[in-house]
């Protein structure tokens, strides 16, 4: 007989995991009564198996689990492999398949079923069927999913393609854009960039076109950031790796906002964990002072200090484990100047203004109107030893970070020497006549690896990084020279913070100094070394 055959009652059928409740009902949990206590002790019975039709399998569930879908009827013909009901566990959905093909002679479960492992849902009574179970759906496998291709479209909007004013104002300016400036700092395809889509205020009640406006207008919250790698046909691939940072001037100003902050605390994490130079580009305008469009008002988004914010202990950690480059073109004020204060080396362009009190501080302290080019201008900053390198532009100052890093990468694949022999005759016979010292250091120097520190600062000193037959040991090599081309030979009091700005990476990171001295006297003029 095809009726069904039992030993017990329809109630013990199945045993559900839990109380059924309505899905749709948010609060039917709380209608939910605790069973009743039997009055005495009952000696608990073996479940009893669950049977179908004579002649029939079950396709039992593998998990615990709810059923939310039956894919099959009674009498319909199934094949091997074909889906019969999905169970969800966990938030998860799980389809469960039967092994043998037939005609499904009983559904033993309803939708909204919770269940436990091993539970028929189906029978299936087995029968010859051609073939086995194909879903008759083709790969495209160039095709893009709808929900890929919605976050790729929102990821375009905050790149420089689409932000097509912004970018013109830079290029309008003499200036290049946060990622444009890191694809040249990066090997080329070696970047990969964190967080583009992050904005400097978001709702859950964002429409799509709001949504899109808020990528495009506040893209990445000011701050551009990754890992690339730098100089990997000089040292390899992987001594080549590096993080990439830059803030975002067309951006609220390239100011500092909460999400900008956690997106470089990320960074830096990185950073420490696998051991990572670190590039930060640091031109804007220090804290925020509201959360950009549509904010609301909400005066959160600034604060007093910033001192509780983790980024300036999170660069700070940094310090003595990696190389922190830091590279300025334009203003650079209030937080975002303290960040460059904390790099290893500070390589600023022509056109930078630097200082921790900004044109609105300075004003608002009564201390006068201030426009923001005599904050801080390079004629200040690096006669007085902030800036350890000037550069013209945004192009120069990204090759001179490729050629900072360089020391701190390992030895490189290739070089070349100068001919020696010019030594014998850069410094001459005469004790008294004045020689050209740089020549000296740059033809002990392997071709084109001298990189000059604060020449312009601490005059009677030149210090220097520069590569010596590319050795990985050598390569990372501090020169310091005195120069006698000035009339008289003396310790200025700024000397000690010429030579520190070369120390201090020898203490990090370099391996070998090499002091060259030649001086008449240190007895003259006491009066200007006191």
């Amino acid at each position: 007989s095809r009726d069904r055959v039992r030993y017990f009652t329809p109630e013990r059928d199945v045993e559900h995991a839990g109380t059924k409740v309505d899905p749709d009902d948010p609060l039917a949990v709380l209608n939910v009564q605790p069973a009743a206590a039997p009055s005495a002790p009952v000696a608990a019975s073996p479940l009893p198996f669950l049977q179908g039709p004579e002649g029939t399998l079950a396709v039992a569930a593998p998990i615990q689990g709810m059923v939310v879908e039956l894919r099959v009827e009674v009498g319909e013909t199934v094949q091997k492999g074909q889906p019969v009901a999905v169970l969800e566990a966990l938030k998860m959905e799980h389809v469960i398949a039967t092994d043998e093909a037939g005609v499904v002679r009983e559904v033993a479960l309803e939708v909204g079923d919770t269940i436990f492992e091993g539970t028929p849902i189906v029978f299936v009574e087995p029968a010859e069927v051609e073939g086995e179970y194909s879903s008759g759906e083709e790969i495209d496998l160039d095709a893009i999913r709808p929900d890929v291709a919605e976050v790729e479209h929102f990821r375009s909007l905050a790149m420089d393609d689409a932000r097509v004013a912004a970018t013109q104002k830079r290029h309008d300016q003499g200036k290049r854009t946060p990622r444009e400036n890191i694809e040249d700092l990066c090997d080329e395809g070696s970047f990969l960039e964190y967080g583009a889509l992050v904005t400097a205020t978001r709702y859950r009640d964002d429409t799509p076109e709001q949504l899109a406006e808020r990528i495009t207008r506040t893209a990445a919250d000011a701050m551009v950031m990754g890992v690339g790698r730098v100089n990997g046909d000089l040292v390899g691939r992987e001594n080549a790796r590096c993080v990439a940072m830059s803030y975002d001037y067309s951006v609220l100003a390239g100011t500092q906002g909460g999400k900008n902050h956690q997106k470089q605390d990320r960074m830096f994490g990185v950073a420490r964990q696998y051991r990572l130079p670190v590039v930060l580009y640091t031109e804007g305008g220090g804290g925020r002072t509201h959360g950009g469009i549509r904010s609301g008002g909400n005066r959160s988004v600034g604060s007093v200090g910033g001192l509780q914010t983790r980024t300036w202990r999170e660069l700070g950690k940094l310090s003595g484990l990696v190389p922190i480059v830091g590279v300025n073109s334009g203003y650079c004020f209030a937080g975002n100047v303290v960040l460059l204060g904390a790099c290893d080396v500070i390589i600023a362009t022509e056109d930078s203004s630097l200082g921790v009190g900004g044109p609105a501080v300075i004003e608002g302290g009564g201390l006068g109107v201030y426009a923001p080019g005599e904050v801080g201008p390079v004629s200040v900053q690096e006669a007085n030893g902030v800036i350890d390198i000037v550069v013209e532009d945004e192009v120069a100052a990204t090759a001179t970070a490729r050629h900072y890093l360089s020391f701190f990468q390992g030895r490189a694949g290739a070089w070349k020497e100068h001919d020696q022999r010019i030594l014998r005759h850069i410094v001459p016979e005469n004790r008294r006549a004045v020689y050209d010292l740089r020549k000296v250091v740059e033809t002990l120097a392997d071709v084109g690896s001298m990189l000059e520190l604060r020449p312009k600062f601490g005059l009677a000193m030149l210090t220097a990084f520069a590569g010596v037959v590319a050795d990985p040991v050598q390569r990372t090599l501090g020169l310091h020279e005195r120069r006698l081309n000035r009339l008289l030979d003396v310790f200025e009091a700024n000397l000690t913070g010429e030579s520190d700005a070369g120390f201090g990476a020898r203490d990090h990171y370099v391996a070998r100094l090499m002091d060259l001295l030649d001086w008449s006297a240190s007895i003259v003029r006491l009066a200007a070394a006191r």
